[in-house]
């Protein structure tokens, strides 16, 4: 079972918890997880509009909690980064945790910044959100007349 979206990495340092302790608030943990037989998770690093003065930066800072929790929560879920390392996950019965952004503000104007994601371990990443950056116009622009 693949669940392809949730933003729990950006609450887990507000809400206080970790991604291995119950909790009846935000998308998801661990034990919540295992219950609902989910085997791979996309998580998302959203990027809001309280990140326009360093999105990269904040990038950065939610991709090393994800690391954090992973090394945490070791024994349950891995990082993965290609299909083998997800068959592989799956036979030691491990959640397969699929790291992504949301947002192509993330970028900061820069596309080599998708290589420096890349080896991070970001393995997908959204144009956009509901606002408009210089990749698209999101959902919460409307629709643009037509000439």
């Amino acid at each position: 079972m693949v669940d392809g979206h949730c933003d729990t990495l950006t609450v887990l340092s507000q809400q206080k918890r970790t991604l291995g302790m119950q909790s009846p608030h935000g998308h998801l943990d661990l034990p919540r997880l295992r219950k609902g037989g989910i085997d791979v998770q996309f998580f998302a690093v959203f990027v809001g509009p309280e990140c326009s003065s360093d999105p990269a930066g904040y990038v950065n800072e939610i991709i090393d909690l994800f690391n954090e929790e992973i090394k945490i929560n070791q024994p349950e879920i891995e990082h993965v980064r290609c299909y083998r390392d997800i068959e592989n996950t799956l036979q030691k019965k491990k959640t397969s945790a699929v790291l992504t952004i949301e947002g192509g503000e993330a970028l900061n104007g820069r596309i080599e910044q998708l290589d420096l994601f890349y080896n991070l371990g970001v393995r997908g990443l959204t144009l956009t959100w509901n606002g408009r950056n210089e990749l698209a116009d999101g959902v919460g622009m409307g629709l643009r007349p037509t000439v």
